[in-house]
């Protein structure tokens, strides 16, 4: 592998016995600069092509691992009904047992029905305050 100053020092002959080597076409019409670029070029392509051609050697462990190996079905994905049918049961509040008569607790009341409420009982005092005057 040439670097491109190894390269620069080489003179033009040089230089065209290394392109021809590497099968690099039209060298003669090249200028120096070019063809040390064209070089450079050629084995970084030739380096990517080694790459890609020859994966690494396996084992004969490696070989037989592989062959056994089955690959994992693909989970479906979930499904709108899928999620309803696994969603948890509400529970349900038993009434309290005091003695032998059932009491349920008292529901909590949204902020909005309190005011209501409130606003409901103040009207119907003052209609009692107007009534006894």
């Amino acid at each position: 592998m040439y670097d491109i100053l190894e390269l620069n020092k080489k003179l033009l002959p040089e230089l065209k016995e290394i392109a021809k080597g590497m099968n690099i076409k039209r060298v003669e019409a090249l200028r120096k600069q070019e063809l040390i670029y064209t070089i450079l070029d050629q084995q970084a392509i030739d380096a990517a092509e080694k790459v890609t051609r020859k994966p690494k050697p396996k084992s004969k462990d490696t070989e037989k691992f592989e062959q056994k190996a089955v690959a994992p079905k693909p989970k479906k994905p979930a499904t709108a009904s899928a999620v309803k049918k696994e969603a948890k049961p509400k529970k349900v509040k038993e009434p309290k047992v005091e003695g032998d008569v059932k009491t349920e607790e008292p529901k909590k009341k949204t902020v909005k029905k309190e005011v209501k409420e409130t606003v409901k009982e103040e009207k119907v005092e003052e209609k009692k305050e107007e009534a006894k005057e």
